[in-house]
């Protein structure tokens, strides 16, 4: 149902839930169509290359880049 409507932002608390690309929350929430995407965490960024990369290829789509 989600995926049907265009969406103007997209704000997902607690993106540490989506540090793995091969996540199912990930694949889900990268398949909204959606203009902006904002990520919020509560705690700091303590993570890996490949998780900073998942974060940073959520909020940069392929398709805008």
């Amino acid at each position: 149902m989600f995926k049907r409507r265009a969406w103007g932002f997209l704000v997902l608390d607690e993106a540490h839930q989506i540090k793995n690309t091969q996540s199912q929350a990930w694949n889900v929430m990268n398949e909204l169509n959606c203009d902006h995407r904002l990520l919020l965490t509560g705690t700091p960024l303590q993570t890996s290359e490949m998780e900073l990369w998942s974060l940073l290829r959520f909020i940069i789509p392929p398709h805008v880049a």
